[in-house]
């Protein structure tokens, strides 16, 4: 009876024994895969922060010689930083980051580059309304500057544009004592948010 007793219970030690074995082995097969991913992000964020170095090197006309052979682009000034929409107005930002980008195409020589310089010209509102997408966690990161564009676009665009300017145009006239030159300049402006055509 105590030899049953005694080899039971030596088959349930080597039963818990070998339970904490494979525990112990699923513990250090999940922990590697943690260290690789690890590892992995590491290296992610080792190559976003030399292209940011890279961009902010191009965007504050650095002499570091460049190790392509084409002679750089003349600077063009950097766009205001983007915060509330309203100064500067969100298509005037847009024009300026647009230009940049076309004028000094050999320091964004991708769209890493791109994205990384359009989130430095970003504060506040606007860096908020990208910040949920540049997050590591972020389902949908962006994976292009134009879909930071469009973003920004939803959040400051002004859909009813068209519109107001339309019923603008309708109520504007000349007051006694207006500059004409000034009077054409903002008409020809409502007429052409409004869609109304040139001729």
């Amino acid at each position: 009876m105590i030899d049953l007793e005694n080899e039971y219970r030596k088959q349930m030690d080597e039963e818990l024994v070998q339970n904490l074995h494979n525990e112990l082995q699923e513990h250090k097969d999940r922990l590697e895969d943690k260290e690789s991913q690890i590892d992995e992000l590491m290296a992610e964020w080792d190559e976003y922060k030399t292209a940011y170095a890279e961009a902010q090197l191009c965007s504050c006309g650095s002499t570091v010689e460049s190790t392509k052979p084409s002679s750089k682009s003349e600077k063009v000034p950097d766009p205001p930083l983007l915060t509330d929409g309203k100064e500067p107005k969100f298509e005037d930002w847009m024009i300026e980051m647009k230009g940049k980008f076309v004028a000094n195409a050999d320091c964004f020589d991708n769209d890493q580059m791109k994205r990384v310089y359009l989130v430095s010209c970003t504060g506040s509102l606007a860096r908020q309304q990208l910040s949920v997408r540049l997050q590591e966690d972020a389902t949908e990161l962006y994976i292009s500057v134009e879909q930071m564009f469009k973003t920004l676009t939803t959040a400051f665009q002004n859909p009813h544009r068209c519109m107001e300017a339309d019923a603008e145009l309708q109520t504007m006239y000349m007051r006694p004592g207006d500059k004409f030159p000034e009077f054409l300049a903002k008409f020809l402006l409502l007429a052409s948010e409004a869609g109304i055509p040139d001729d």
